[in-house]
């Protein structure tokens, strides 16, 4: 299984929903379909990387809040794009966006035409990683190869917890917490780790300093 999914962001399909003779059907199956697929992203059990160079605007913002870390270029721009068309938000960003960026912030981006540089994108939270556009491939290359060398499942659960959190109580949350981590503790992986771990740490004597 791998432990992580590039994915390049686009923009939308405008021409073929402006050429469509009936448009709220055809955008209405339309946003359905990518409404199944990014359900079907956020339900991976592996953490979701997304790449971003270029303009992201409609159902490309959608795409890269469902991603759990963006790697983006310096050359990338964030707008929302829905008012200045006369739609209203699709793809998951009214019920991601409030939670990454603020209610305040989400409002501003969706109801207005602000659109973020990369840089403000990262401040916002929007963005985990910014890099020159020459450097993007590497930079990916890099973040996917550390997290290949990652205990897989545990990564996943840890990614999928970390979806789950806006949805759930604290609760409810905990309690996911606590069956992820009880579960994990006995895979062979995690005692190997686990092992490795405790005998450094008798070697260097540090496993007595709390």
């Amino acid at each position: 299984m791998q432990p992580a999914a590039a994915c390049s962001v686009q923009a939308g399909a405008m021409p073929a929903i402006a050429a469509a003779p009936d448009r709220a059907t055809f955008v209405g199956e339309l946003v359905a379909t990518l409404n199944h697929a990014l359900i079907a992203l956020r339900k991976l059990p592996m953490p979701i990387v997304a790449a971003v160079q270029g303009p992201v605007a409609g159902g490309g913002l959608g795409l890269v809040l469902a991603a759990d870390i963006v790697v983006s270029s310096e050359s990338a721009k964030f707008v929302s794009g829905y008012a200045e068309i006369g739609l209203s938000p699709d793809c998951g960003v009214s019920a991601l966006l409030p939670a990454i960026v603020g209610v305040r912030r989400a409002a501003l981006l969706t109801l207005t035409r602000l659109t973020l540089n990369a840089t403000t994108a990262r401040e916002w939270g929007l963005v985990s990683v910014v890099c020159p556009p020459g450097e993007l491939d590497a930079q990916l290359f890099d973040l996917i190869s550390e997290l290949r060398s990652r205990p897989s499942r545990a990564l996943g659960m840890s990614a999928r917890l970390l979806r789950r959190a806006s949805e759930n109580s604290y609760e409810r949350q905990v309690c996911a917490e606590a069956d992820c981590v009880a579960s994990l503790s006995a895979t062979p992986e995690s005692v190997a780790r686990l092992a490795s771990f405790i005998g450094t740490a008798e070697r260097t004597g540090r496993l007595g300093a709390r």
